[in-house]
């Protein structure tokens, strides 16, 4: 992953350039920057996690990066060809459909194999036949990442996939998920405000200023300091206002 202005080696499996990003607030009229010259490259195989303030446009920049939102100035550069996936903070799961068709419906073509171990990573065996109203919103969510996975993408991202969600299972999705993108070396873009998630799953960390998002700082992540968390949290705050907190302590 390469900040801005720097050298981009080729073929990157993605490459973002947002100049700009702006809404008309309701009501007044007002123009908005949300983001402000944003520009990385992200490679194969890398998982770069996006963190800063609640509000600055991190799920915003990952709307642009899907092809959701196409109101922006700016290049996207997606894999061309190629598959990408999106988790969102909310599970997004057919209601009249059991766990197993929800999967499917995304990719008919995954081999019963496949799926069961799918199935088997996430802890899903026994809930393959359940519609969605049966789960709790921890299965949901593991139903939602296999879809994501089913798929075999060249891009996954991951928009707060572990919101809402107690502690205790927090940890266990995250191990869960590393696993799997550590399985199939899959390139990952993950948006969170929290520091364990992005210790957990990425290699590199991109700090977002408050609004309108800036890049602060792009951070290679060392698992081998043993106080790597504690570093970090001091580091951000070190460059974000007063104001911001950006996560809870461990």
């Amino acid at each position: 992953m390469h900040p801005a202005g720097g050298p981009i080696p080729d073929k990157p499996v993605l490459h973002v350039r947002v100049h700009n990003k702006t809404y008309t607030r309701a009501g007044a009229g007002a123009q908005v920057v949300v983001l402000d010259n944003i520009e990385f490259a992200l490679h194969a195989g890398e998982t770069l996690a996006i963190i800063g303030p609640s509000g600055c446009g991190k799920s915003t920049l990952l709307r642009i990066i899907a092809g959701l939102d196409k109101h922006y100035d700016g290049v996207i550069a997606r894999p061309q060809p190629g598959r990408l996936s999106m988790v969102f903070q909310e599970p997004r799961l057919l209601a009249w459909r059991d766990v197993e068709t929800n999967i499917r419906l995304v990719a008919p073509g995954i081999s019963a194999a496949a799926l069961a171990d799918l199935l088997q990573a996430l802890g899903l065996n026994e809930h393959a036949r359940s519609f969605p109203g049966e789960l709790s919103l921890g299965l949901a969510r593991r139903v939602a990442i296999a879809r994501a996975f089913a798929v075999a993408p060249q891009l996954l991202l991951l928009d707060e996939p572990f919101v809402s969600l107690d502690e205790a299972l927090v940890r266990k999705l995250r191990a869960e998920l590393a696993a799997l993108v550590a399985k199939h070396a899959m390139t990952t873009l993950l948006v969170t405000h929290d520091l364990l998630d992005a210790v957990a799953l990425a290699d590199q960390l991109l700090v977002l200023s408050p609004r309108p998002a800036r890049i602060l700082e792009v951070i290679r992540l060392d698992r081998s300091n043993p106080m790597l968390v504690a570093d970090l949290r001091r580091k951000i705050a070190d460059r974000l206002a007063e104001n911001v907190s950006l996560v809870a302590a461990p």
